[in-house]
């Protein structure tokens, strides 16, 4: 521009592509799981220098970088469903795309993500020098703004197949000849399950009147899963049970309650002084909450080799309910004679969860006490007492459910915390 200003300008362009060679013709090219990476950095900057003096200079740069980086899945696009998988599948997967089969000792088809990534970056920056005799200073500021764009779709399902499927005749003894992946994926993948719920519902509210206000409600529910948790691919509403989060009762009250004593209530209503410091205006509040537990489920080992699923013991025709105090059954939460583990390629007969064998249910009350005590017209102290788990109720863990386990039906665990207490002194002013 003129001998003591100037501009610089630089543009820079950087397009690098790594793609695998297409091995098949396009109709079957889109199961390869092929993957094109790439990585696209324009960036340009411009630069100002101002010599104002022989002893100053000042200097300025504004710039913008991009650094995009693509994950192309070149199976984009195509509908799991036709593949012979559920219809839901193309609706609720992230983009369709060809889902990865992964029969073992085999190259798997399709599957990996698909992915969009650019990370912009603005920068300016102003800077002064000054030469003043032997010294340098130098004074200026930069600003950088840094936007991260990322988009992701996942792979839209995976299903690997090992040789166990079709291993025999024991399924529990490993074998690396018998079974085959390639007749494990044949004989098909899983299904998908739903959930029923009835449930009903009772509130009760009490406005604050004679120092007692209280709220709760009591629920009424049974919880019923079809296929969620199945053995049998093949025959899903065998499945049908009671849900693992399955609460057939619950009940859950909160209140407020100011204790009657001290001036205004019934009993001291004329107290004054000492005595109404140390009884009057005490309040207590607190939640309780009582709730039936959730089923078990009784399982068996994996007798009939089909991938990791839901193996269920056998039941002989008896309850396998105990009555009385958990912490008396401690040893034996049930009654484990009545369950067995089935024999090598079958089925057990125990639903998925029992309904008569349930966790320990839930009894517990949380409780606070405090008082207001008025230093001065103006400043408030307030003195808490609150206490967790009041009644020090024990809730134990649920108890070991593998029949073929040595500790099967023994609770080894607590799921509640002990009674915990706390004091606080809080100044209001």
């Amino acid at each position: 521009m003129t001998e003591s200003q100037c501009f610089f300008g630089r543009f820079s362009w950087r397009d690098n592509i790594d793609a695998p060679a297409v091995l098949f013709p396009e109709n079957l090219a889109i199961a390869e799981g092929r993957v094109e990476q790439g990585v696209k950095q324009p960036s340009a900057s411009i630069d100002y220098s101002n010599s104002i003096s022989p002893t100053t200079i000042l200097t300025g740069r504004v710039g913008l970088s991009r650094s995009e980086f693509t994950y192309d899945n070149q199976g984009l696009g195509f509908k799991p469903s036709s593949l012979g998988l559920p219809a839901d599948m193309d609706r609720v997967v992230d983009r369709q795309m060809f889902p990865r089969i992964g029969p073992s000792g085999y190259v798997s088809l399709g599957g990996s993500d698909h992915r969009h990534s650019s990370f912009n970056t603005y920068t300016a920056l102003a800077n002064m020098t000054k030469i003043a005799g032997n010294h340098f200073l130098k004074f200026g500021w930069e600003g950088r703004i840094i936007r991260v764009n990322v988009w992701e779709a996942r792979a839209p399902g995976t299903f690997n197949f090992s040789g166990s499927f079709t291993q025999g005749p024991d399924p529990n003894r490993a074998s690396s000849t018998a079974g085959n992946s390639l007749a494990s994926l044949l004989l098909g993948t899983g299904t998908s399950g739903n959930t029923l719920i009835h449930a009903w519902q009772n509130t009760l509210k009490r406005r604050f009147s004679g120092g007692l206000q209280f709220e709760g409600s009591y629920t009424w529910a049974r919880l019923l899963d079809t296929g969620i948790s199945h053995q049998n691919t093949y025959d899903v509403a065998a499945s049908r049970a009671l849900s693992s989060s399955d609460t057939a009762h619950r009940l859950v009250m909160a209140f407020v309650y100011d204790l009657p004593f001290g001036r205004g209530p019934r009993f001291g209503g004329g107290a004054s002084g000492l005595p109404q410091a140390l009884f009057g205006g005490w309040r207590v509040n607190g939640i309780t909450a009582h709730q039936t537990g959730t089923p078990i489920r009784i399982s068996g080992s994996n007798t009939a080799g089909i991938f990791s699923p839901t193996m269920l013991a056998n039941n002989n025709g008896r309850r396998g309910k105990k009555t009385g105090r958990a912490q008396d059954r401690l040893s034996a939460y049930f009654d484990t004679s009545v369950f067995s583990q089935p024999p090598p390629f079958t089925f057990g007969n125990q639903p998925a969860y029992s309904p008569d064998i349930r966790t320990h249910s839930i009894h517990n009350w949380d409780l606070s006490l405090f008082k207001e005590f008025n230093i001065t017209e103006k400043i408030v102290t307030q003195f808490r007492a609150e206490f967790f788990n009041a009644f020090n109720t024990p809730r134990f863990g649920s108890p070991n459910t593998s029949v073929t386990s040595s500790s099967f039906g023994v609770i080894t665990s607590q799921s509640s915390n002990p009674r915990q207490t706390q004091f606080g002194l809080k100044f209001l002013w």
